[in-house]
């Protein structure tokens, strides 16, 4: 028998406010603002450094496009948090039980993408950009993410289609963009909003037939700690990428069980699932380098095809973003595979305490420099095919700026892993944040100071060094890292 629902006000406030609230109050809950007060800090503090190391001249140039960029970034990073918690509170049960559940989802996105866009279009007419050209791209920025969250699968889509609108719209507007924004501008934006509100009506779900199917995925997302270690935190590829890193798994363990010798190291690593074996992650990587050579292939040798700089410029960075992701996620996966870990200290041979930890750290490590120094050698050698094309090499020299501060990350994975908590849904912000960090400053090195991407890579080895050297020794001192959260 279904629930009768009362009608809601069209505005119901009240309700629209604790929606709004959720996030706060769920990070609150997690016990810790470090990260969000680092990101605040980090963003009041990169004006201010610029406008106090710049000559006054050039400082009135950079630091409000700086200013609005990071006000952007910011923005974006506050949104998905807001957004993947009010999808997290779209439970088909709650639709059929709370009157109005589902309508004042869709109220909250609603308002909080259009303070968004209104702040940001006011921040960004300080270096002089458009106020409604920012309010919209903010705004239809908005509605790509939230619907990224909704269908993961576009993360990969959003990946490339972000580089390639950015580039695309510093050499010139599309022909047709162009025409609209010049000939119809109230139309273009009417179309613009309605668009938005679709895509923010669309995700809120009223309990459909797939609707407890995405909120089960999305429950996965945010990473309650799953015990089946089928969690996929590379999901991004989708189940082509899982199942592809699952068979190449299958087939190593089958390789390495039949061998009589093999060490003790081995096959705890095995034990740990694929995602955070070599294999799997190795087929990630392999699937994504596969998608970009055959838009590159096309490219090259089929002109009537035409990709234009911006596709390949975008497939580039998100074939980059898969190093970058990978001390992020693997964190998922260390914790879905945490029983199997319980059984894996108990084999015979293993190494307890400092022992078992030093393995670990140094598997992980060579596991994110591996990825790191494969994605470093396939730009290097694309860069070199496209010798002459200025405007790719400028963009291969980006992604090649942002490969030398990855190493930089690896010290997220030596950390005290017994004490870990279960992953939340801040994986998504902790993503954007860190692609939008290095980006930022990989574009500042490379476009600003007119710097090589080698002598970023050397000061990137210099910070890193004592760091490791002095995390390293930490390792020692700590509980044995598996299993992982034990306490």
């Amino acid at each position: 028998m279904d629930t009768p629902q009362r009608p809601i006000s069209p505005l119901h406030w009240p309700r629209m406010a604790a929606v709004l609230r959720s996030p706060w109050q769920a990070t609150r809950n997690r016990g810790s603002m470090r990260p969000q007060a680092a990101l605040l800090s980090l963003a009041v503090l990169v004006p201010a450094v610029l406008w106090w190391a710049l000559s006054a001249e050039r400082a009135l140039r950079v630091v409000p496009v700086v200013t609005a960029l990071l006000a952007v970034g910011a923005s974006m990073i506050v949104w998905t948090l807001l957004a993947f918690n009010v999808l997290r509170q779209n439970h088909p049960h709650w639709v059929a039980v709370v009157p109005g559940h589902a309508t004042a989802l869709r109220q909250a996105l609603v308002v909080a993408a259009l303070c968004i866009s209104v702040l940001c279009g006011l921040i960004g007419a300080w270096p002089g950009w458009s106020f409604t050209a920012t309010a919209l791209s903010v705004a239809a920025g908005c509605a790509v993410v939230a619907c990224a969250i909704r269908w993961p699968w576009l993360w990969l889509a959003l990946a490339v289609a972000m580089p390639s609108a950015l580039w695309a719209f510093k050499v010139a507007l599309p022909a047709p963009v162009a025409w609209a924004w010049r000939d119809a501008p109230l139309a273009f934006a009417g179309t613009v909003v309605a668009c938005v509100l679709l895509a923010l009506r669309a995700v809120v779900f009223t309990g459909s037939a797939g609707h407890a199917r995405a909120q089960t995925r999305l429950a996965a997302m945010g990473m309650r700690g799953r015990a089946d270690g089928c969690e996929r935190p590379f999901g991004g590829l989708g189940w082509l990428g899982a199942s592809q890193a699952n068979r190449v798994y299958a087939a190593w363990m089958r390789h390495l069980l039949a061998r009589g010798g093999s060490s003790i190291g081995a096959r705890l690593a095995l034990g740990a699932g694929p995602q955070v074996h070599w294999t799997g992650v190795l087929s990630n990587v392999v699937l994504s380098l596969a998608i970009f050579m055959a838009f590159f292939a096309l490219d090259q040798w089929m002109p009537q095809w035409q990709a234009d700089r911006g596709i390949r410029g975008g497939l580039l960075m998100a074939l980059v973003v898969v190093s970058l992701m990978l001390p992020i996620q693997l964190p998922v996966a260390m914790w879905a595979s945490r029983r199997e870990q319980v059984l894996l200290t108990l084999l015979p041979g293993v190494p307890r305490d400092a022992g078992l930890n030093r393995w670990l750290a140094g598997r992980l490590a060579a596991l994110h420099l591996g990825v790191m120094l494969w994605q470093l050698l396939t730009v290097l050698l694309i860069r070199h095919a496209v010798a002459g094309d200025t405007d790719f090499s400028t963009m291969a020299e980006m992604a090649l700026s942002a490969l030398a501060l990855s190493p930089l990350l690896t010290v997220l994975l030596w950390r005290d892993w017994a004490r870990a908590k279960a992953p939340s849904g801040a994986m998504q912000v902790n993503m954007i944040a860190v692609t939008l960090g290095i980006g930022s400053v990989a574009a500042g090195w490379v476009l600003w100071l007119e710097r090589p991407w080698h002598q970023l890579a050397m000061l990137a080895a210099l910070a890193l060094l004592p760091l490791a050297l002095w995390r390293w020794r930490q390792i020692r001192d700590l509980p044995m890292f598996w299993p992982v959260g034990r306490l």
